[in-house]
């Protein structure tokens, strides 16, 4: 959070918490992340999302894995191909800050031969089109975007009125959308 601030968003350390906690009931151990920078910055979102990545972990006496900081589609295209074509052993689960930046790298994967979700397991945030565009589709968190803009104008309308004196900072509730990239299937059962 940013201080001295009134705003309206979802918990992003909680979402991230809770996202990466579906990766450990999947069956990961080995979890990295790729994280959202700017100019080589990252902004007040990421720092909350690294912090929820951490404690998930950390909860489960597990250290986090390498995070790789990217901040387009093209760049988590290309680390994604480098890492998996490099000699280091991936990890079992990535969590990526971005929809767009999973889906950056679900494609660098599939260049190099990595199956998601059978190889490693990948998540999202923020329930963008484009989690659910891919080939698998990207679980992810979503945020309740109408209801976040609803709450932002109401807050504006209170601040001008200056019925609200100080520091406000509304959360409003996420979901955690399960889709193909963290599904793996068994052997012998086909999808319902």
């Amino acid at each position: 959070d940013v201080p001295h601030t009134c705003g309206i968003s979802v918990d992003d350390e909680k979402a991230a918490r809770d996202i990466v906690s579906h990766l450990l009931a999947q069956g990961c151990s080995r979890i990295a992340s790729v994280s959202s920078v700017t100019d080589g910055i990252a902004p007040w979102y990421s720092q909350a999302r690294t912090r929820g990545f951490t404690r998930a972990l950390q909860d489960r006496c597990l250290q986090p894995g390498p995070d790789w900081p990217v901040n387009s589609f093209q760049e988590a295209e290309s680390v994604a191909y480098a890492l998996a074509t490099g000699p280091a052993p991936l990890p079992d689960g990535i969590f990526c800050f971005q929809d767009v930046l999973a889906a950056g790298f679900l494609r660098g994967l599939h260049r190099a031969g990595v199956r998601v979700p059978d190889d490693l397991l990948l998540a999202g945030f923020d329930n963008m089109d484009i989690a659910s565009m891919t080939t698998p589709s990207i679980t992810t968190i979503a945020q309740p975007f109408h209801e976040l803009g609803r709450e932002a104008v109401r807050l504006l309308i209170s601040l001008l009125r200056k019925e609200i004196v100080g520091d406000r900072r509304v959360y409003l509730a996420h979901e955690l959308l399960i889709r193909e990239s963290t599904t793996r299937q068994t052997k012998g059962v086909s999808p319902t």
